[in-house]
């Protein structure tokens, strides 16, 4: 008995498991004292493993899925052959990282080299140490500093008394107080002399 045979991987043939092509032969007395022969053409074809590492940031495609999740991915088909075909994926996912500061400063503020004068949120892209998209987003206020005038006129002779002094002459006494905000608030006094 002559048999041609393609498998995958191996076969299993009178007794004998085969894992190789090839051509085998045996020879079997029957109950009548005659030998058997049987043959057997065996072409093996063989599965294919395969295991890949990949990583990448936020998202990862692969054999036409998206994965969003660091994990171990396998997807099975089969070679031109038609034998199993598996891949694994090992995936390691790097998101991308955001980062919000809250900041307020007296007139202005200088972050990553620019200088604000006004209140908003800004934002600074760059690239994290995993290589992916880093955004740190400012939520800046700017407290501005405070200023107030008053006039006063004294008449010649007379004084008015600023900050503790007594003044008797025409100008503008000016001083430098902390506002609630912590930013300066400049109180100034024109002082003008009526004859």
């Amino acid at each position: 008995v002559e048999t041609d045979v393609t498998a995958c991987d191996g076969y299993q043939w009178r007794n004998f498991y085969e894992t190789m092509s090839g051509t085998y032969v045996q020879v079997v007395e029957n109950p009548h004292a005659c030998d058997s022969l049987f043959i057997l053409h065996l072409k093996i074809n063989h599965s294919f493993n395969a295991t890949e590492s990949a990583s990448a940031c936020d998202s990862y495609t692969w054999q036409g899925n998206i994965y969003t999740e660091s994990g171990t991915y396998i997807y099975a088909d089969q070679t031109i052959n038609g034998c199993d075909s598996i891949l694994t994926l090992q995936l390691t996912i790097h998101p991308s990282e955001w980062v919000t500061l809250q900041h307020t400063s007296c007139d202005s503020y200088t972050w990553n080299a620019q200088t604000y004068t006004q209140s908003g949120t800004y934002n600074f892209h760059t690239i994290s140490s995993m290589g992916c998209d880093s955004i740190v987003r400012l939520d800046l206020t700017i407290v501005n500093q405070l200023e107030h005038h008053d006039h006063i006129s004294v008449c010649a002779g007379d004084s008015v008394l600023i900050f503790d002094t007594w003044i008797q002459e025409a100008g503008d006494i000016s001083q430098t107080f902390t506002a609630q905000s912590g930013c300066d608030s400049i109180q100034t006094y024109h002082v003008s002399i009526i004859d």
